[in-house]
């Protein structure tokens, strides 16, 4: 099943095969600290406060299935 299958299963109480991993967004405060631990590059991070294509980008680093 794909994510959107899996989500839409589970919000109809019907079977799926795995639960998504999802989010709701960042806090900018805590995309600077995983920036500075060194968990995301320069790359993934620019841009972040802009829009969509840069927290898609850090979505996929950290192992989301869509947010």
């Amino acid at each position: 099943m794909t994510n959107r299958e899996n989500a839409l299963a589970i919000l109809r109480f019907q079977r799926y095969d795995r639960v998504p991993v999802v989010h709701f967004g960042y806090w900018m405060e805590t995309v600077d600290k995983w920036h500075r631990e060194g968990h995301l590059t320069d790359a993934e991070v620019a841009g972040m406060d802009y829009g969509a294509e840069a927290e898609e980008r850090v979505s996929r680093k950290l192992g989301f299935d869509f947010g």
